[in-house]
């Protein structure tokens, strides 16, 4: 309204600088502040809502200024840090250091299962847990200060880190008790090194239980401090972040003018902005996927790479590095864990008639390992190839959201378009897949970046509302949903959503009005392309097991004989509230999430490893998909409703199949969930495009809440992993830095 009043001033002769102050009969949604060298005040009644311009001022141009709130949060955050996050400084202020060195002989000092070397380090002995143990005191304890100059691993790991248990005996306690966990120090970290203590009386006696560690394994440290005074850590970097929540708050918050703003596709300067958001996420997830690399480490060789070597010299097993054992060979039944016991054999391989296979998605070998291979001689590794993939699979994301924009646009905001993509990268399990790259996340990423390119080729086909299709479009997103299933079969499911895309062709058009010569070509670029993929995959798994529609799973040697899993209705109740319904576990310990174990009154074998909460559980915009049920006006568009059935038909059939033959896993929720994030989006975008102003004032508020917690819990997820988080095992400084961050009250 207000640049329509704007243009309605300035053809009247007056000058288009102006501010608005509404009255009780209406709402100006843009205000702004020019002083001018005269003042006038009038009224105006435009489009049946009264509004009071004033003009007034002394000077010519608008009024541009830091909003005062800021300026104040920023204030207030400054203070916080200083006398909340930093209260140990405070705490510690009067302290009087009591220093022990470990090369010195001290009576008060002993030293368990550790040999002390020339060079002032400890041996690590074998035989038990080495601890260091100070006696003989009566002191108010309050710190604990380790000096860590270096920590040296047996392996092939140099690390400057390791962990301590502190336990203590007080007035209160007789024997040591500890209820702080395991600490860990950093040598490059100095905020690491100090531990606060919280006895119950007199400090009696401190023992330093060094922890993760290995016989032969170096520790340096070089000496041990009680009671030293605590610097003040000012984190800049807390204060910076803490501010930048407070701004998305302050402009997210009811009845911002944010969401004023419309998504408009045709915007350059949000076109720039979309881009920028893209690349941001981007540099983020590859940046998040390389603290790991040394995760990949841990797997003696990558099965990919061995496959690449076997294919140049013309065969498909991996007889070539990896010939089977003479033990494996003569074990009867070797799918049953219990009689490999003793045996060297190759984990998680296929292994059929005497010979390994790879039954991962040979995709990625075609796409990526075989050629690098053929034109280096060199293996390509896991973690290059993995950021390639997370490349393909944000780009997929990306594009699937700009074709979303346009059916949206100038009916939702522009800043809940950017929190939905946001949230929906978590959602569809880039974190998850970035935090650490293994060869078995290899066919998971390149499948889900497929499914997404395929589909948005797919839906960006469409012209003329339906009745023109762009053919070399319906080629590439065939292309795309073929090789998919070659990364993972279950998305062959996926295929199932060509029905409501490609059926408004053939029920717009009556028989007379298509085109023999189009209908013929639309039908090709979508089968041609399957069919050239599909031959050549039926094939490679005819010479290896014997059958085309065998990819060879069931043969791998694990924990679980897979050979003899059946589907059990028993299995499907618990696997839903897994995969979906089951609350993450919360700590008041950084990362905040706990690994829960999988429990189950299932009798049968149930495959599972640790889970972080079921997909909707931790997804909260997932659960707008219940509105597509029970709104029946939403769906103004039968195609629409089809498609929104279509997408959830192919989610459940995905997951059924995964609880009944793959069990529980967590990188299996990347399996179906692409699926679900393509009903419940355009379910929000619709309800938010129909909904009244009343209803959309709040409405939005929600789901930029429900965004900011899903955005919340994936950053934190990142640091969570099995057996506590490998952070803890590779790169612990990052860890660290971020725990610091966060969890600054200890």
């Amino acid at each position: 309204m207000g640049d329509a009043l704007r243009d309605r001033l300035s053809d009247a002769g007056s000058i288009p600088a102006w501010s608005m102050i509404p009255n009780q009969k209406g709402r100006i949604n843009r205000l702004e502040s020019v002083y001018l060298s005269f003042s006038f005040t009038g009224k105006m009644h435009y489009n049946n809502t009264d509004a009071i311009l004033i003009w007034n001022g002394n000077n010519m141009h608008n009024q541009s200024r830091i909003p005062k709130i800021y300026i104040i949060a920023l204030a207030v955050i400054i203070l916080v840090e200083v006398f909340v996050c930093n209260y140990l400084f405070y705490r510690n202020l009067k302290n009087d250091e009591v220093y022990f060195s470990l090369n010195e002989n001290d009576r008060n000092v002993s030293i368990e299962f550790l040999t002390k070397l020339s060079d002032g380090g400890l041996w690590v002995e074998e035989g038990g847990q080495p601890y260091i143990e100070i006696k003989n005191l009566d002191i108010d304890g309050r710190s604990l200060y380790i000096d860590l100059a270096d920590v040296v691993w047996s392996g092939d790991l140099d690390e400057k880190s390791v962990d301590f248990k502190i336990e203590m005996i007080d007035e209160s306690h007789n024997d040591y008790f500890n209820r702080g966990g395991i600490k860990t120090v950093s040598a490059l970290i100095e905020q690491t090194k100090y531990y606060s203590l919280r006895p119950m009386g007199h400090l009696k006696a401190v023992r330093i239980n060094i922890c993760n560690v290995s016989p032969g394994d170096n520790i340096y440290i070089a000496g041990i401090s009680l009671n030293r005074k605590w610097p003040m850590f000012f984190s800049i970097f807390r204060v910076l972040l803490f501010f930048f929540i407070f701004v998305l708050i302050y402009n997210l918050r009811k009845g911002s003018a944010a969401y004023d703003v419309y998504y408009d596709n045709a915007s350059p300067k949000q076109g720039v902005a979309s881009v920028f958001v893209f690349l941001a996420m981007l540099m983020i997830c590859l940046h998040l996927a390389g603290f790991l690399t040394q995760g990949s480490k841990i797997w003696y060789a990558n099965p990919y790479d061995l496959l690449a070597h076997s294919i140049a010299h013309g065969q498909v097993d991996l007889d070539v590095d990896m010939p089977a054992d003479e033990s494996l060979l003569a074990v009867e039944d070797p799918y049953v864990p219990a009689n490999r016991v003793g045996v060297s054999y190759m984990w998680d391989c296929a292994y059929y008639q005497g010979k390994y296979y790879v039954y991962y998605g040979v995709v990625p070998e075609i796409l990526f390992y075989l050629p690098h291979y053929l034109l280096t001689g060199k293996d390509f590794g896991i973690t290059a190839v993995g950021k390639i993939e997370l490349g393909f699979l944000m780009a997929g994301i990306y594009l699937c959201f700009l074709e979303l924009g346009k059916r949206f646009s100038g009916q939702i905001p522009y800043v809940t378009w950017v929190l939905l993509f946001v949230a929906s990268t978590g959602g569809l399990g880039v974190i998850l897949l970035s935090k650490q790259i293994l060869f078995y996340h290899i066919p998971v990423i390149m499948g889900c970046a497929l499914l997404s390119l395929g589909i948005y080729f797919w839906l960006s086909s469409e012209k003329q509302g339906g009745k023109v299709f762009s053919v070399s479009k319906i080629a590439i997103g065939s292309l795309c949903m073929a090789l998919a299933v070659g990364c993972r079969p279950q998305l062959v499911f996926g295929g199932l959503l060509a029905l409501p895309i490609f059926i408004r062709y053939f029920a717009m058009n009556s028989k007379d009005e298509r085109n023999v010569k189009k209908t013929v070509s639309y039908i090709l670029a979508g089968t041609i392309p399957y069919v050239i993929i599909f031959i050549p995959l039926f094939y490679y798994n005819a010479i290896r097991f014997g059958s085309p529609f065998d990819f060879g799973a069931r043969y791998n040697l694990t924990t679980v004989d897979v050979t003899r899993v059946t589907a059990n209705a028993g299995k499907l109740i618990p696997g839903l509230f897994w995969y979906l319904f089951v609350p993450p576990r919360i700590t008041t310990v950084f990362p905040f999430i706990e690994n829960t174990a999988f429990t189950s009154s299932y009798s049968g074998e149930f495959f599972a490893l640790y889970s972080n909460g079921g997909f909707m559980i931790c997804n909260p915009l997932t659960f707008f998909l219940l509105f597509g049920f029970t709104r029946k006006r939403l769906f103004t568009d039968i195609y629409h409703k089809a498609f929104f059935y279509a997408c959830l038909v192919v989610a459940i059939i995905i997951l059924f199949v995964d609880i009944m033959m793959g069990g529980f896993m967590p990188r299996y929720f990347c399996d179906f969930t692409a699926f679900v994030h393509l009903a419940c989006i355009p379910v929000i975008c619709l309800m938010i495009a129909n909904a009244d102003d009343r209803l959309k004032r709040n409405l939005i508020p929600v789901v930029t809440m429900l965004c900011a917690m899903t955005i919340m819990y994936h950053y934190f997820l990142y640091y969570v992993s099995e057996s506590r988080s490998f952070f803890l095992k590779f790169d612990r400084e990052v860890f660290l830095r971020a725990s610091l961050l966060w969890q600054w009250w200890e």
